[in-house]
Formats: structure tokens, C-alpha cells, sequence
């Protein structure tokens, strides 16, 4: 080999290493930090009624600050249209109170999120149907009828309902318990009623 071109190869050698060339044991290869990345640990139910509360929970994977996530809802307007939680903010995997709101709210399902303290661009999702309780009907006579009428008499007769459908009208045949009348199977069997002895013959008849 010529003796001219050995240092030109040496150094050669050395500005391959200098720029990294080659394999790498300080952490070189492309590996950095891995995103954040948020899920639910607890799912809320797909349906809840109208103040009703429910513990719900979301895991935040490679948040070296360990922040936790915050807790929102949609939709906002107005106040109170989609519920609230409690606390507000909670560590990666401890749970809050998510509280439906006091009436159903226009739009549709409301939406539960979970974002990231550390990078807010990072959330969870989850969406919640709010319905309304089962109603109890209740009806109530505000005006009774005569208490008595003639044939082909008419009285005022009117009720009251939070039925919003309001309310059907009919009637029956009432009948006393008093005057029913309670017949034997069978009639019982009477002996024949004796007849009376003959009259004597007046005095002086032959």
C-alpha cells in the first residue's frame, strides 16, 4: 500500500466515526420519547338517567410528569347541559364522580372526555345518553258527580292528571252489596199443613 494514502484512510476512518457512522450504543438507531397516549380504565354506561352519578376513571400511558387528566363534558350550554364531576382533575387511573344532569339536554348524547394534563392535545372520549326517569301517573276526580240522579239525568263530572295525554272517560253498573238477595240452592221441603177437625153439629140437628 502506498505510504501517502495510509493517513488520508486513518483519517478517513476517523470522521466516519465522529458522525456517527456505523452501529451505536448511546442511544442512537431513531428511539425517542413515545407520545402520550390517554384511555378509559372505567367506561361509563352507554344510557343514564337524569341525576344520576356513576365513578368513572381514564390511564395516561408515557407521561413521565405523572399529571393525570382533566374532566369536561359537551355540551356546555347552558350551564349544567351535560352534568358535572367531582373532582375535576384526577390522577392516571383514579377514579371521579361523573353526576348526569338534571334534565335530558337537547342534541343528543352528551360527551365525557378525559385529556391530558401534560399535553392537552391528548384525550379519551365517551359518549352517555341522559333519559328521563319513569313517570308515575296519577289521576284524581276534582269535581264528583251527583251522588244521585234521575233517569237520563246529567251531572258535571271533571279530573285532574299529569298525563299529558289526559285522561278517558266510562262507567260501570255499581252494584249495592246490601241489596243482593242470596238464594237457597233448593228450596227446602215444607210437610203439608194438617187439616183442621170437623165442627160438631149444632144442637138440635139431626
Amino acid at each position: 500500500m502506498n505510504r501517502k494514502l495510509v493517513p488520508l484512510f486513518i483519517l478517513s476512518l476517523t470522521f466516519l466515526n465522529a458522525c456517527g457512522g456505523g452501529n451505536s450504543t448511546g442511544g442512537g438507531g431513531g428511539g425517542g420519547t413515545q407520545a402520550i397516549s390517554v384511555t378509559f380504565l372505567s367506561l361509563p354506561p352507554s344510557s343514564m338517567m337524569t341525576g344520576t352519578n356513576y365513578g368513572v376513571s381514564a390511564t395516561v400511558t408515557n407521561d413521565s410528569k405523572n399529571a393525570g387528566v382533566t374532566w369536561t363534558c359537551a355540551p356546555t350550554t347552558p350551564a349544567g347541559a351535560c352534568g358535572s364531576f367531582n373532582p375535576t382533575s384526577s390522577a392516571s387511573s383514579a377514579t371521579t364522580t361523573y353526576t348526569a344532569p338534571s334534565s335530558v339536554p337537547a342534541g343528543g348524547p352528551v360527551t365525557l372526555t378525559a385529556t391530558s394534563v401534560t399535553d392537552t392535545t391528548k384525550n379519551a372520549q365517551a359518549p352517555v345518553t341522559i333519559t328521563a326517569p319513569p313517570v308515575t301517573i296519577l289521576v284524581s276526580i276534582s269535581t264528583p258527580p251527583a251522588t244521585t240522579l234521575q233517569v237520563s239525568g246529567t251531572t258535571t263530572v271533571a279530573a285532574t292528571t299529569n298525563d299529558t295525554a289526559g285522561v278517558k272517560w266510562s262507567c260501570a253498573l255499581r252494584v249495592r252489596a246490601d241489596c243482593l238477595i242470596r238464594l237457597p240452592r233448593a228450596a227446602p221441603r215444607q210437610r203439608p199443613t194438617p187439616l183442621p177437625p170437623p165442627c160438631p153439629p149444632p144442637p138440635g140437628a139431626r
